[in-house]
């Protein structure tokens, strides 16, 4: 098991490897496995970066991003919202018409209702590159229009067997009407999203409770 100091030592490197961030004035600290990020960056992309280059470390249990947003210009609430319904626009996997962009003082809120979790996860990421973002709360709900199939726990225990990043035997899946259920034990933050990812690719799921522990 790494310890603290190695774990730090290997975000740091991560960090500086990573070209979409800037880490001139990003801290990072571990304790029992928990990466803590802190600091600040001009976009609100980077924060988001700067967290996903740690998923695939080996060894950290937990992430806590208190990294702030400190745009080098202001820029009014209407041109983030309207930089933002453009950016949705010009998406064809996103159904726009079912999206409402709200802006309080920099801060970007999605509402509405898609029928699959990845036109929630692309409206976020159309909008998380634009200047002058200081956070973003997703509240697109998920509402799909398929019917979750019989044998849909199955067609998710076989989909992780021909996946060489999850080791199937680990982890339990459990259906409760729209509902996945993700029981177990995984080894990294990378397995853990490949399986979550997994389960919202199924058809009709409106929600994924995952549960699983890194080992």
């Amino acid at each position: 098991m790494k310890t603290d100091e190695q774990l730090y030592h290997e975000i740091i490197e991560k960090l500086n490897f990573s070209p979409e961030v800037n880490t001139a004035d990003l801290a990072v600290s571990v304790h029992n496995g928990i990466a803590t990020l802190g600091g600040s960056v001009v976009i609100y992309s980077e924060k988001i970066a700067a967290q996903k280059a740690l998923l695939s470390i080996e060894g950290i249990k937990g992430i806590i991003n208190d990294i702030k947003i400190t745009p080098a210009a202001c820029r009014s609430d209407a041109d983030i919202a309207k930089a933002a319904i453009n950016n949705l626009s010009v998406r064809a996997d996103i159904p726009v018409d079912n999206i409402k962009v709200l802006v309080d003082d920099g801060y970007l809120i999605l509402e509405g209702e898609v029928t699959w979790n990845y036109q929630k996860l692309a409206a976020e990421e159309a909008v998380c590159h634009i200047f002058g973002v200081k956070g973003i709360a997703n509240y697109i709900e998920i509402k799909p229009k398929a019917i979750i199939p019989i044998d849909l726990k199955e067609k998710i225990l076989k989909e992780f067997e021909r996946n060489a990043l999850i080791n199937a035997n680990n982890i339990d899946v459990e259906i409760q009407g729209n509902k996945i259920i993700l029981k177990g034990k995984v080894r990294n933050w990378a397995e853990l999203l490949e399986a979550v990812q997994i389960a919202w690719s199924a058809p009709g799921v409106k929600e994924v409770d995952e549960r699983l522990t890194i080992l």
